[in-house]
């Protein structure tokens, strides 16, 4: 009888996702920022509470907002990564949520912390929904669901190290220290986008070919009519018609 393949070894699983250059590339740029969002989630309740001073009522306020405008934005996000390059909308989208994180140390106050916060909530949720996108565009089939499988274990290891990092703060507990972690946080999502550029072309949409215009019976052409034809072109267009756009 032959001989039966040997099952691949713990470090052949690990390497595995390497091996293609658009999931390698996702999993470094994830592992990454990640270890940022883990620091960041793990002091900015406190930060609010202990550095800034405000009360409990007013940080519940800035978080829910803050989420609110993700939910907006992530639609936002997804619409754009059809019509424009996904792998750069990604790059900027990263590169301001960096920059955003950066910026909290200016908070001085509730109206300086909620408009932070709602715009690094919009950016980060905006930036979920191209990633999503350039899943969807990127994989097929059972590859994309171990695609997801592989960036959400990354992102769920990432965090808890960003968190044990974040607890330094705690431990410390000057205001320098909870300043110090948020710009940690900042830096490291700008570390990622050093990855991101590396992203290929084919993770963009390809260019929509419009609808032929409608024309009426005497040979003019109707406008509502074309209209209607090329968003529904665009939407056929989109790979999230047909493959899902959540990660």
């Amino acid at each position: 009888m032959p001989d039966s393949p040997a099952p691949p070894t713990l470090a052949s699983r690990i390497l595995a996702p390497f091996a293609d250059p658009v999931l390698g590339t996702l999993v470094i740029a994830t592992l990454i920022s990640r270890v940022g969002r883990g620091i960041f989630l793990t002091v900015t309740v406190l930060y609010f509470t202990f550095i800034i001073g405000l009360p409990a009522h007013e940080v519940a306020l800035i978080l829910a907002l803050a989420s609110a405008a993700g939910v907006v934005s992530s639609f936002a996000g997804g619409w754009l990564a059809d019509r424009v390059s996904a792998r750069r909308l990604l790059v900027w989208l990263s590169a301001a949520d960096g920059v955003g994180l950066i910026v909290y140390v200016f908070a001085g106050d509730f109206a300086s912390a909620l408009v932070i916060a709602v715009c690094v909530g919009a950016i980060e949720q905006a930036a979920n929904a191209t990633r999503a996108a350039i899943i969807a565009r990127a994989f097929t089939g059972e590859r994309r669901v171990g695609a997801r499988a592989v960036l959400r274990t990354v992102t769920n290891l990432s965090i808890a190290v960003g968190s044990g990092i974040g607890a330094l703060a705690l431990v410390i507990g000057t205001a320098e220290a909870y300043r110090a972690m948020i710009v940690g946080a900042g830096v490291a999502y700008l570390l990622a986008v050093t990855q991101l550029v590396r992203l290929p072309g084919s993770v963009d949409a390809p260019r929509a070919a419009l609808a032929a215009p409608v024309t009426t019976a005497t040979g003019s052409t109707d406008a509502v009519a074309s209209a209607r034809a090329e968003r529904i072109a665009l939407r056929a267009h989109s790979p999230g018609a047909t493959a899902g756009t959540s990660c």
